[in-house]
């Protein structure tokens, strides 16, 4: 072990996850702790590699009363000795925790992430840095096992989430970190609270895990991560398999999500508990506090329930069946269900995973239409203002994939170009005055649920291109 295998490793993990691009600004989540200290000098390091500007952000708790405020006092020195910007807030996370009746844990992960997006936001930086190791997702991968996750748990701590979220120590181990920072004689805190065995993590890290390193299996590290990796990735497959046949099966709405009971029984269980997972995130945004008895409960009301027997959900949220129908959603006693059949035209779906990669076109056959698109530099685009309504240009970079290339669905939302706020997709083509006949043959462009095109008529804020655009993805919508 050596300091440049340790860098190497660092880059290898940062450009096989495509998690950097040149001129990025670069905001790290700092604690204080050793993996935090370590990933903000090695990403020192690194910066001119890919022309990174950095700052840092630090989050106090106030748990710990004066040890918290020393910590904050620390991570302050170190950035001006380091001649980092540096951005601190402090939050009361005992009281967040008992106000929304959430662990310790999971209010001060919410608090902290809403204190470095805000940052990034308001400081112009595009990636927020995080400490997480391979060892911290061995961690979480024993945790929901023995929780009873399912693949989506057993997938552990994503590299990469979104376009902004990354963590450049993923494949580390935590002993590489300490043999970085005593090689350099880095100094660093540590909070107590990670050796209280209390914590199912603590026992896990400071327990189990020895004792299945040295009873089982030397390298249960490595296995566990391993397994992380080939269940992240097909989870990642499944998950679109699963969009697509949401989007087939399902009529969403802003407060009520509509399933004809025939197709969804006909799917396998599996789908069927994947889509109802789909529709909770549609109309919560996520998943919290949904367990697998509440899935399965929807599941089973449409296979056995009864109209007036309604499944009772977590966030306010209820499953009844209804005529023909399996209804999710609030207020559904005075739902009416829509007498039309889903779509008066078939549904089409289709993703973009890689904008490089050839062949940079798609034919939409149940549209009549063919995409095209290719990537070029800011500097060689001229203008693009005065392009016609079939060819569209975005920020490649703020694009996150894979890009889908979908139809319209009820209760979609879109910022268009140029406005403050976002609209019912339905209302933007009434005011367009294109007819309902048209409307499903249109295709969007969708990257990270927001949609970017409509196209053939407006382009969408997220994207967008500004003065500080690199690259440029071009799209044009031709006949087939």
């Amino acid at each position: 072990m050596n300091e440049q295998q340790i860098l190497r490793k660092v880059q290898q993990a940062i450009v096989s996850y495509g998690m950097l691009q040149k001129n990025d600004r670069v905001l790290v989540g700092l604690s204080g702790g050793p993996d935090s200290v370590a990933l903000l000098h090695m990403l020192i390091k690194l910066a001119p590699k890919w022309d990174l500007t950095l700052g840092a952000a630090h989050l106090n708790h106030t748990l710990r009363g004066t040890d918290s405020a020393k910590d904050a006092q620390f991570v302050a020195a170190l950035c001006q000795k380091l001649s980092v910007p540096f951005h601190l807030q402090e939050q009361d996370v005992a009281a967040y925790q008992a106000q929304h009746k959430v662990s310790l844990e999971m209010a001060g992960r919410h608090l902290r992430y809403v204190f470095y997006n805000e940052i990034a936001t308001s400081q112009n930086f595009n990636k927020i840095a995080l400490g997480h190791h391979a060892d911290d997702n061995a961690e979480l991968v024993l945790i929901n096992l023995l929780r009873g996750s399912g693949p989506l748990g057993i997938a552990g701590i994503p590299p990469k989430r979104g376009s902004r979220i990354i963590r450049p120590l993923i494949g580390l181990r935590r002993s590489e970190i300490v043999y970085f920072l005593a090689q350099h004689r880095l100094e660093y805190v540590l909070d107590p609270s990670n050796s209280d065995t209390r914590f199912l993590r603590n026992r896990i890290r400071h327990h189990l895990l020895p004792f299945l390193a040295e009873t089982y299996n030397p390298n249960v590290s490595d296995a566990l991560n391993r397994l992380a990796l080939i269940a992240r990735s097909e989870e990642d497959w499944i998950d679109r398999q699963a969009q697509r046949v949401f989007e087939e099966t399902a009529r969403p709405a802003d407060d009520c999500v509509e399933f004809f009971i025939d197709p969804f029984l006909k799917l396998h269980l599996a789908l069927q508990r994947r889509i109802v997972r789909k529709a909770v995130q549609h109309l919560s945004g996520d998943l919290k506090r949904f367990s697998y008895r509440h899935i399965d409960a929807v599941c089973r009301l449409a296979h056995h329930g009864a109209e007036e027997r309604p499944v009772q959900l977590p966030q306010g949220l209820t499953a009844r069946r209804k005529q023909d129908r399996l209804l999710m959603g609030k207020n559904l006693g005075t739902y009416r269900v829509q007498k039309d059949s889903l779509h008066s035209h078939p549904l089409y779906t289709y993703t973009i995973d890689d904008p490089d990669a050839p062949p940079q076109t798609l034919i939409i056959e149940k549209a009549g239409l063919r995409l095209t698109w290719r990537c070029i530099p800011a500097d060689g685009l001229t203008s693009w203002r005065p392009a016609g309504p079939q060819t569209a240009f975005f920020d490649k970079d703020k694009i996150s994939y894979p890009l889908m290339v979908r139809n319209f669905q009820p209760g979609d939302r879109f910022r268009p170009l140029g406005m403050g706020g976002s609209q019912k997709l339905k209302k933007f083509f009434i005011n367009s005055k294109i007819p309902r006949s048209e409307r499903e043959r249109i295709p969007v462009l969708v990257s990270s649920d927001e949609i970017i095109w409509v196209a053939g008529h407006r382009m969408g804020e997220p994207a967008k291109i500004t003065a500080e655009t690199q690259n440029i993805l071009k799209f044009e919508l031709l006949l087939a």
